[in-house]
């Protein structure tokens, strides 16, 4: 294994497990607040899978609220220095399916960007297999939506360089990187999304 194989395989490694740490406090006891300490000089990173404000859930989102689901972790998320996810599908209202007979393809309304806002996320990843499901259109839209309210995004671009270039957040005198990739399966093709 290479040494970028190495350290992505850690990267998603470590997504996984403060993922499933998330979901095993939360399911301990929902009411109860929990505490995500950070000693001096650290800083707390709190990372979650994918989010998709759309498709299934639509009709609940329409009637909730796009900043329901995020109602019982609000306390959990408020307590991160960086709260970061995957955005697991474009916000946009225009383009064509990039590739319609893809088996699942997504599009999220322009409410999702403030909602993700409200909920606290400080940084998004692209680096998926649907940041182009609506094409370039979409996933400019989504770069924009998120830029107007606050949240970089990383994994994605308009061009190849763009999209290697990740993200650098100084955070209590830390210097953290992000980097979003698709591992290739399938049928992803490893430049094909």
């Amino acid at each position: 294994m290479t040494r970028r194989n190495q350290i992505l395989a850690a990267c998603v490694l470590l997504l996984a497990v403060g993922a499933g740490l998330a979901t095993w406090l939360i399911q301990r006891d929902p009411a109860r607040p929990h505490r995500l300490a950070a000693a001096p000089g650290e800083v707390v990173i709190a990372s979650v899978g994918d989010i998709l404000l759309a498709d299934a859930a639509a009709p609940t989102l329409r009637q909730r609220g796009f900043d329901f689901p995020f109602a019982r972790v609000q306390s959990l998320y408020a307590q991160a220095d960086v709260l970061m996810g995957n955005l697991e599908g474009p916000i946009t209202e225009h383009g064509t399916a990039f590739a319609p007979d893809k088996n699942y393809i997504y599009r999220q309304p322009l409410a999702v960007a403030g909602a993700l806002r409200a909920a606290g996320f400080d940084a998004l990843a692209l680096g998926n297999n649907h940041a182009l499901d609506y094409g370039p259109t979409g996933l400019d839209d989504t770069l924009r939506s998120l830029e107007a309210v606050g949240i970089p995004a990383f994994g994605a671009g308009p061009d190849e360089a763009a999209a290697h270039r990740g993200l650098v957040l100084d955070v209590k005198g830390v210097r953290i990187g992000l980097l979003s990739y698709l591992q290739p399966y399938e049928t992803y093709e490893p430049r094909a999304w």
